[in-house]
């Protein structure tokens, strides 16, 4: 296995999924699985939390999200906020624009907090 260095995370959910029309919300809380005989990542609900929830809204060909992890269960002192919009481009071509803020941006990562960080690209 790789020692200090491993990342994983074995964890269950359920997501309840509420939508009408061009709006919905998804909240997802999940448990942390044991499946190996050590934990490599043992506080990593401690900044990742255990549940997300996803607002997203469509306005004709646009679509909006925004995820925001762990804020129950620490009393939104580490959270997690990831704001998306999927535009179009070109016939089925769609441009995506992604800020995220917060902590648990990767798994590699998960206990640092990284201010902002945004993405650019294309949906095919």
């Amino acid at each position: 296995m790789g020692g200090n260095n491993e990342r994983n995370w074995n964890r269950v959910y359920l997501s309840l999924l509420l939508s009408n029309g061009n709006r919905s919300v998804d909240i997802k809380p999940w448990l942390c699985m044991r499946i190996t005989g050590r934990d490599y990542n043992p506080d990593i609900t401690h900044y990742r939390g255990n549940e997300e929830i996803q607002f997203a809204f469509q306005w004709g060909e646009q679509n909006f999200f925004l995820i925001s992890c762990n804020n129950i269960g620490n009393g939104f002192s580490r959270v997690c906020e990831d704001f998306g919009w999927i535009f179009p481009v070109y016939s089925n071509l769609k441009g995506f624009i992604n800020l995220v803020s917060g902590y648990g941006q990767s798994i590699s990562s998960y206990s640092y907090y990284y201010h902002n960080s945004a993405g650019i690209g294309f949906v095919f």
